[in-house]
């Protein structure tokens, strides 16, 4: 009984050290990824505090919006149309690419390039659309570019000697067809800016009648040319060489037509005799012509 008992001692002990080992071999495999998860839990807490600590500071804010190229815009104005604001900005949460892209958002902005220079400063470099026509809107004077492209409403301080656009006030046209109507118009000014031109030197007029298309004036003196529809540079020849016979004849031209379909090599001529011309014509020929304004007449060369 005596041996029976001790052996029953001895399995219950071996029985409770295998049990520990067994117990040890689980934990052992339990607490290292248990380790490691909490080692990880505690990290990414950590790294959250952290972050959100740096990003409620005033260290990454934005202080400061340099320009380095030329522009007519001033500093707070491309700061806004750019998304900029100084002071409340983080620059964490900003990328170049994306500032970049809100600066082109704006029709004035032709290119535009950001550079966050951490902490607290943001630099660009932005190329504007040039203006280079007016156009008489319901809204007031708007700026085209040189691409036929409707930037804004004219800044009266910024006011150029720029050829102006009549003719839009009352249209109702898509984007795409107003641009078209511009490109046409800056076609035009383009082809009657030569050397040759009856306007040298003054400002242009450009008329746009959706049924006849375009008419160039002078501000000052000169006829008014009713081109119709491009293309213009042959229009404009015609009309050079029936104004260069004007002048031989000492006839003041009023208005030329030279849109005619019937006849599209010929150019019409509104003509009246001014009180000038007749003064000059008068002295050349001992007083056989009288000043004043005679009545219009119309010619064909």
């Amino acid at each position: 009984m005596s041996m029976m008992g001790n052996r029953k001692k001895l399995s219950f002990i071996e029985h409770c050290a295998g049990g520990r080992r067994t117990a040890a071999r689980v934990l052992s495999k339990v607490w290292q990824p248990a380790l490691m998860i909490g080692l990880g839990v505690a990290l990414v807490v950590g790294s959250v505090t952290a972050w959100r600590t740096l990003c409620d500071s005033d260290h990454f804010v934005l202080k400061e919006v340099t320009v380095e190229s030329p522009t007519r815009l001033c500093l707070d104005e491309i700061a806004f149309i750019c998304g900029l604001e100084v002071g409340r900005d983080n620059l964490l949460f900003m990328t170049e690419s994306g500032i970049s892209e809100t600066c082109l958002g704006d029709s004035r902005v032709r290119w535009a390039e950001a550079t966050i220079e951490l902490p607290e400063r943001v630099s660009l470099r932005i190329e504007e659309h040039v203006p280079v026509l007016y156009v008489a809107t319901a809204f007031g004077l708007w700026e085209v570019s040189s691409l036929g492209r409707e930037l804004g409403p004219v800044v009266m301080n910024r006011l150029q000697d720029f050829p102006l656009l009549l003719g839009m006030v009352n249209e109702r046209r898509t984007r795409e067809k107003k641009q078209e109507i511009f490109r046409d118009a800056l076609a035009l000014l383009r082809t009657v800016a030569g050397e040759e031109s009856p306007w040298k030197g003054q400002s242009l007029v450009v008329e746009y009648d959706p049924d006849l298309g375009y008419a160039v004036r002078g501000t000052d003196r000169g006829p008014r040319a009713r081109f119709g529809w491009a293309p213009f540079c042959r229009k404009f020849d015609r009309l050079v060489e029936a104004l260069a016979v004007a002048k031989r004849e000492s006839l003041w031209v009023r208005e030329a037509l030279l849109d005619n379909t019937q006849r599209p090599n010929s150019v019409t001529l509104k003509i009246a005799m001014s009180g000038r011309l007749a003064a000059l014509d008068r002295e050349s020929t001992d007083g056989m012509r009288s000043t004043g304004l005679e009545d219009d007449h119309e010619t064909e060369e």
